[in-house]
């Protein structure tokens, strides 16, 4: 394979990375969002991380919705009127979301989403601009 070739493969993976990282960051969010909120309080200790990576890896009706219509190649997404209202981020993230799915190959995001190391949920949290919410008491 000649370096010209070499080259091109790379930049369309690492095109194709960065997309996968956006998607995954839309369901990370989504997962978090349903997060009980002493575990969003302090999102990056050990019990929320374990929280939220059940939460993560746990199908919601949105998540199986915007997978679902993804597969089927149709541009249109089915929301049930049981789920909770989403966060004006996380309705940002949503058509962009839907968007690079269809740009991707259908099945290559759910079959990765069960892969996700704690590391990358973390750093995840980190990108989406996520902090802890309890600030420590100064004396004095």
């Amino acid at each position: 394979m000649g370096s010209l070739k070499k080259a091109v493969a790379g930049k369309r993976s690492g095109a194709a990375r960065a997309k996968m990282a956006r998607i995954r960051r839309f369901f990370v969010l989504l997962a978090f969002e349903h997060l009980k909120p002493h575990h969003r309080m302090q999102p990056f200790s050990n019990d929320s991380l374990d929280a939220l990576e059940r939460e993560f890896r746990k199908p919601t009706p949105v998540s199986s919705a915007i997978e679902s219509t993804w597969v089927s190649g149709r541009g249109w997404l089915r929301v049930t009127p049981h789920m909770r209202p989403m966060s004006e981020k996380l309705d940002n993230l949503l058509s962009e979301t839907v968007r690079l799915m269809t740009e991707l190959p259908s099945g290559s995001f759910k079959k990765s989403r069960h892969g996700v190391s704690r590391e990358t949920l973390i750093k995840d949290l980190k990108e989406l601009g996520i902090r802890s919410k309890r600030t420590k008491r100064r004396s004095g």
